[in-house]
């Protein structure tokens, strides 16, 4: 049996399973990627350890990151055991393909509200956006994901009218779960991001148009403006640093230019989810309880919030708890 036609099968296996649509797609377009580089026809007994080896060199050069070649490996292995249930592939799956998964480990990273504008400045900046060609509303959706916390596939969803300026609410269209989808009050810290968002949206059957280079674009605007992140317990790092093949870090000239050097990558990169983590973590900070988080961010329990996203550095500690007693003595005096 080809790849091809196990595909077809895979993907409606996948379809009808209990992940989420999301994850389904994202599924599909891994396998498509290796259905893209080894051959529609190619026989499943081609998916070798040696034939995977290289499609994995050849995902490395056409510059698939190592988290991006683990999930389409992990997606690999779910085909290659369905098709050896269903008699497809005589193989030991083990032998092919390794059992890839990890204990899940959160980043801990997340912006400042200062940083968060500095970054929505940086795709905002008239000049840099009339000389590149880009898309100005890029700095829209941004700033939306900075005061929603909606994933990335929601904020590609958003349509004109989900946010109500007047009542300041905001409809989230769920990507992920069909419990994501939510209707969230808007909080004045929100309604700064979002308002600045409404007015600079340039899409038109959605709010924002399509970016599917976020990922990198993002990276690279965080190392050319030297941003930081928080880290947990460990204070600041730099962020989207570009280094040498040996892991040095480049700098001197224009991000851009030191990327052209031979074996030059960014490292150390802020991704979409880091603006939604900063969402949730300023709340935290602000000392919005977890369980009120998770409703906004649109899980189905608080659990997510206090492992992945909701973080506080040590020093809001004090801050919170002043919050806490401050809003139970006024309560107290107006009783």
């Amino acid at each position: 049996m080809s790849i091809e036609a196990h595909l077809d099968d895979f993907d409606a296996l996948v379809t009808r399973g209990k992940r989420s649509a999301e994850t389904a797609r994202m599924m599909i377009t891994h396998a498509k990627n290796l259905l893209r580089l080894i051959g529609d026809h190619a026989p499943m007994s081609d998916l070798t350890l040696v034939r995977l080896n290289e499609y994995v060199e050849e995902r490395e050069a056409e510059g698939a990151t190592p988290s991006t070649i683990a999930k389409e490996l992990s997606t690999v292995r779910g085909m290659l055991r369905v098709a050896r249930k269903k008699g497809y592939f005589s193989a030991s799956v083990d032998a092919v393909v390794p059992d890839l998964s990890t204990e899940y480990v959160p980043r801990k990273r997340w912006f400042t509200r200062d940083e968060a504008w500095r970054l929505i400045e940086h795709f905002a900046d008239r000049d840099r956006v009339e000389k590149t060609g880009e898309d100005r509303g890029r700095a829209a959706v941004v700033a939306f994901i900075f005061g929603s916390g909606a994933r990335w596939s929601e904020a590609m969803a958003a349509r004109d009218g989900d946010y109500d300026a007047r009542t300041k609410r905001l409809k989230i269209r769920g990507t992920k779960t069909e419990g994501a989808a939510r209707v969230i009050p808007v909080l004045p810290h929100m309604a700064a991001f979002l308002d600045w968002s409404m007015t600079r949206a340039t899409g038109k059957d959605s709010t924002f148009r399509r970016w599917d280079s976020v990922r990198r674009d993002v990276a690279i605007a965080a190392a050319s403006i030297g941003l930081h992140l928080n880290e947990g317990d460990d204070g600041k790092v730099v962020t989207s640093r570009v280094v040498d093949a040996k892991g040095k870090t480049l700098a001197g000239k224009p991000v851009n230019v030191l990327l052209k050097q031979d074996g030059a990558r960014l490292v150390d990169c802020p991704s979409p989810n880091d603006m939604r983590r900063s969402f949730c973590s300023w709340l935290v900070e602000d000392g919005v309880p977890h369980e009120l988080c998770a409703r906004l961010m649109g899980h189905s329990s608080p659990a997510m919030v206090g492992r992945v996203y909701g973080r506080s550095r040590p020093q809001t500690l004090e801050d919170l708890l002043s919050i806490h007693y401050g809003r139970r003595a006024s309560a107290l005096a107006a009783e």
